[in-house]
This record gives structure tokens, C-alpha cells and sequence, in this order.
């Protein structure tokens, strides 16, 4: 499930046209925060970028990959039994700390961490066996 506010929605709908193969549904504006943490109190993984939605999945039991890119995951990465931090293997990354620290020029960083990080973390948590069954 693809998560989001009402207007992720365009940009979900987006991604799964470009990614016919992927068997997502976007869900995105049709959640309130409590059906939200309820979904995720069920959900056997979940991936997400630093935000609020990281660490209400964390909260509410779900095993969570965060993806820190700017953030720092010492200071800001989720909390709960069964949670993993990736950071990018290169470039300025986790330089916010207190949450004011934009370099400037502001810089990207987490086209520097490669997908198939994620997918050993899945594995370390013993999801990813579960997630790609029959690939």
C-alpha cells in the first residue's frame, strides 16, 4: 500500500501507471491517522522515508525500514522492537540533528541509498522472503 495525504494521491496514481508490474494500491487521502496506525498495527513491514508515518509504524508494531537521508537516525530514527535505520553509502547525509542544519546549497542524498539495502534489511527482519514469494 502506497500511503499519503489527499494530494499524494496524483503522485501515487502516477508512480503505479509508470510501474504497471508493481502490485501496490494507493491508499492515499482515504485514511484517517487512527485507521492509519490501525493498518499498520497489521502490516507485516513497512518502508518509509523519515516522517511521521515512520514512526507511527513503528508505534504501532510494524516492522519499519526508515530511510534517513538529511536526518539524522541517532537523534530522529524510529523507535520499537523490530526497526532497522538505512542511511545512503555516500554524500552529505543524517546532518540534521536539531532540525535546522540545511546546508546551503541544499543537497539530496538518498539517490545514494541503493535499493537493494532496503530489500537486506527486509531480509534481516525476515520479511523479504514473505514480501517477494514467488519472484
Amino acid at each position: 500500500c502506497l500511503t499519503g495525504a489527499p494530494g499524494d494521491a496524483a503522485r501515487n496514481a502516477a508512480f503505479l501507471v509508470d510501474h504497471s508490474d508493481c502490485p501496490a494500491v494507493s491508499l492515499a487521502g482515504d485514511l484517517s491517522l487512527a485507521g492509519l496506525a490501525w493498518m499498520f498495527s497489521r502490516a507485516a513491514g513497512v518502508v518509509s522515508v523519515n516522517t511521521g508515518t515512520m514512526h507511527l509504524a513503528a508505534l504501532a508494531g510494524a516492522p519499519t525500514v526508515g530511510l534517513h537521508g538529511p536526518t539524522n537516525p541517532l537523534r530522529w530514527g524510529p523507535w520499537g522492537r523490530n526497526v532497522q535505520s538505512l542511511l545512503p553509502h555516500s554524500g552529505a547525509c543524517a546532518y540534521l540533528n536539531l532540525g535546522f542544519e540545511y546546508p546551503d546549497p541544499p543537497v539530496t542524498c538518498l539517490e545514494n541509498l541503493p535499493v537493494s539495502d532496503v530489500l537486506d534489511a527486509l531480509e534481516r527482519m525476515g520479511l523479504r522472503e514473505r514480501a517477494f514469494a514467488g519472484d
